[in-house]
């Protein structure tokens, strides 16, 4: 693994302050970007135990700010094989009636005497259309 900074001559790190990259947008972390935060993620084995190494992801603060942090460290995680998605929702089984099967018929759509279905609405009154934003007022014509 790479060594980051400056180290004197005992091997001590002398920088105050290490430059880290956002890992989402691939921007540097400025050292006044006070909302930037650097979290670390526990490797697990394939028995459920901690095996003592990290994965570490850097999120800036204005994706903080944005709301859109989570979404970006799910889809590092998912990048990474931290976690894994499903494809598609399972299928839901369906439960048909034959025509004959208590129920009635297959097409309720056209069912109208089924128990619980809304009323038919009523028919609206035709009129005169109202005239459309922009165009000329309607004339008034004396009818005697």
């Amino acid at each position: 693994m790479a060594t980051i900074g400056t180290f004197n001559e005992e091997g001590v790190n002398v920088d105050l302050m290490i430059p880290r990259k956002c890992n989402a947008t691939n921007t540097l972390i400025n050292s006044f970007d006070h909302s930037a935060v650097q979290i670390a993620i526990a490797n697990v084995s394939a028995d459920g135990t901690i095996d003592g190494t990290t994965t570490t992801f850097c999120i800036t603060g204005y994706l903080r700010s944005q709301g859109e942090s989570d979404h970006a460290i799910n889809h590092l995680a998912i990048e990474r094989g931290i976690i894994h998605i499903k494809a598609a929702k399972p299928k839901k089984a369906k439960t048909t009636k034959g025509k004959n099967a208590k129920g009635g018929d297959k097409n309720k759509k056209n069912n109208k005497n089924q128990k619980g279905a809304k009323p038919a609405a009523a028919a609206k009154p035709a009129g005169a259309k109202p005239a459309q934003k922009g165009a000329k007022p309607a004339r008034k014509t004396n009818k005697a």
